[in-house]
């Protein structure tokens, strides 16, 4: 399991790292908000930059030491991933953000509602949308374990536009109904997807589904897609030209437009959605990398209860424009690994 931390500090930091060593983050999630913190002569607090950092606790609350960066963006809350639970009794306790020039941040925590869900690809909880893809499947690639290989060829094309978007959906555990969510997943960038100059298209992507669960309807859709086949917002995914490619994360809008984001580039990537419900209309920011990159709003007085996540990519055997024109021989394979829910 990728070992990961989230946090945000109120006064002035966001974080959002890979730990390493001890296994600090398999187990439960908390929720920490401030209390102490160092100040500058000037008033201001003495959160560093860009910096390094470790994560410890004073006896006898004994969390694993961690490691991370920390920047002075963002505001909110810090949720982090801890195993084993810390062994006192109450949840109460503190740890200690010390940067590598020294400065440190002591805060208090207190547990969540509800542990981070990492959502297996192989769990039978994964349902149809639409239509199944030619291939779901479960295994080690480009360096991780248990990520999901999703394909889509020729052997299953689509019935129309709608069916060519094949993939699948998850329940996530959401009890309470809660509006306050962090949904994330890693996908791969192969070399081939990011060369402009591919005659191949292709559009995978990442949802979350909110849902008000007094009117029973669905809310929104908020998407982040990797793609080669949009020039502009509103476009059809099957207007494109081949050797003239578009490989970009693009975002999608509640009106349905799609927004450009940054370049794909060959590796690992993070995508992260975060609602924000203390706000009318409800947030939803889009994160790559963990920039913020784009926002998806929804109309005044909408509830945002996370319902699903969802995977799928878009199969071109069939194109659509004023007739279907068959793409013979199509096949694509994406990849997603530590698709996570994390609700409070």
């Amino acid at each position: 399991m990728k070992k990961l931390i989230f946090l945000s500090i109120a006064l002035g930091a966001m974080i959002f790292a890979g730990c390493t060593g001890t296994p600090c983050c398999d187990g439960a999630s908390i929720i920490v908000t401030p209390s102490e913190l160092v100040f500058n002569a000037d008033g201001t607090p003495n959160v560093p930059g860009v910096d390094f950092f470790t994560i410890t606790s004073p006896t006898p609350y004994n969390f694993a030491p961690a490691e991370g960066w920390i920047s002075p963006t963002g505001s909110g809350i810090i949720t982090v991933a801890v195993s084993p639970w810390p062994s006192f009794d109450d949840r109460q306790g503190r740890i200690i953000l010390t940067a590598a020039s020294g400065e440190k941040v002591t805060v208090i925590i207190r547990q969540l509602g509800i542990a981070p869900e990492e959502i297996d690809p192989a769990n039978a909880g994964w349902t149809l949308d639409r239509m199944d893809p030619a291939g779901w499947i479960s295994g080690t690639f480009f360096g991780n374990n248990d990520v999901l290989q999703i394909t889509v060829d020729d052997s299953a094309p689509g019935t129309n536009s709608s069916t060519n978007n094949q993939g699948k959906n998850f329940a996530v555990n959401n009890p309470t109904q809660s509006e306050n969510w962090i949904v994330e997943a890693d996908i791969y960038i192969t070399a081939d997807m990011a060369d402009p100059t591919s005659n191949d298209p292709f559009h995978v992507s990442f949802w979350a589904h909110t849902y008000d669960y007094t009117l029973a309807v669905y809310t929104g859709y908020p998407i982040i897609a990797a793609s080669n086949v949009i020039d502009s917002p509103g476009d059809e995914l099957w207007n494109y030209t081949p050797g003239d490619m578009t490989p970009y994360f693009y975002l999608y809008d509640y009106v349905g437009n799609w927004t450009q984001g940054p370049a794909l580039t060959e590796g690992w990537h993070n995508l992260r959605m975060e609602s924000d419900a203390s706000v009318d209309p409800v947030e939803i920011n889009y994160y790559i990398d963990n920039t913020l990159v784009g926002t998806y709003v929804l109309d005044p007085g909408e509830a945002a209860s996370l319902r699903h996540v969802h995977v799928s990519a878009y199969n071109f055997t069939t194109l659509y424009t004023t007739t279907p024109q068959p793409y013979a021989g199509y096949t694509f394979d994406g990849y997603f690994a530590h698709i996570k829910s994390y609700v409070w």
